[in-house]
């Protein structure tokens, strides 16, 4: 399903070029070369799709006058998430900035945002109420207090930190794009250019979770591994030099030499 989206994501709203299979095949190439993500696939996996899915809806959504609806809905989803993955309320906020570079936050939509908020409130007092789910509250918390303080630090790993560089080669590629995009004369569309901005807006909010909260990095992984397939797919989206054309066949051959090391 994942997959499914982030194709329907580039190819629907322009990010590659008309089914261009790049951003699908960049995103298995990064899930299955880290042999540790079916640790962790369920979790991980559930919170991208999510995710992704309320950034698809952003995008349909992109400048519309009335939206209030969508967001009411979208915010209730996400609070329903939690349930099966509390993290999920750290991407609350990116969903609101979402709004905000998608030119779709109002105080209308925002107070629908809030409300939606509210009664997820409720319902979960009323659920916990009537005995039908016992949602562990003091867990959770002392889960979200832990990565607000980073006490991750103080029992993570070295090695577990050194896995963190999995990321590095996919996010210098992410990095080169964004840079040539500041030297290059774009002519994409603006509304193009907003969905970019957000892209680039979960990529980071993604690697900031992992520095925060380490010892779950891999629940965060497909986030950042959809996020940044999209933009690397769009970087080599055309290639019109031998230069580039290396420097593709180099990231693929990074990573497939990253799985052989580390199933070795």
């Amino acid at each position: 399903m994942l997959v499914v989206i982030i194709s329907t994501i580039a190819n629907r709203f322009s990010i590659t070029t008309l089914l261009s299979l790049f951003p699908t095949l960049f995103f298995l190439m990064l899930q299955c070369c880290n042999p540790l993500l079916s640790l962790t696939l369920q979790m991980g996996v559930v919170g991208a799709v999510m995710v992704l899915g309320f950034t698809y809806y952003l995008f349909e959504y992109y400048g519309a006058a009335r939206v209030e609806r969508v967001v009411f809905g979208s915010t209730l989803l996400m609070c329903a998430t939690l349930l099966v993955w509390d993290k999920m309320l750290f991407f609350i906020p990116l969903f609101w900035i979402g709004l905000l570079q998608m030119n779709i936050l109002t105080l209308r939509s925002f107070i629908a945002s809030l409300m939606a908020i509210a009664t997820s409130i409720i319902m979960y007092i009323s659920i916990d109420y009537l005995g039908w789910i016992n949602p562990d509250y003091i867990g959770a918390w002392h889960r979200i207090k832990d990565i607000i303080s980073l006490a991750d630090y103080k029992v993570v790993s070295v090695e577990s930190l050194f896995q963190m560089a999995y990321i590095i080669p996919v996010f210098l590629v992410v990095c080169i794009y964004n840079i040539s995009m500041l030297y290059s004369d774009s002519k994409d569309k603006i509304s193009t250019k907003r969905y970019i901005v957000f892209l680039n807006t979960i990529f980071i909010f993604s690697v900031l979770m992992m520095l925060l909260n380490p010892i779950d990095k891999n629940e965060y992984l497909p986030i950042f591994n959809a996020s940044s397939a999209i933009l690397a797919a769009r970087y080599f989206n055309t290639i019109r030099s031998k230069a580039k054309l290396r420097f593709l066949l180099l990231f693929i051959l990074t990573y497939i030499t990253i799985f052989i090391v580390w199933i070795w």
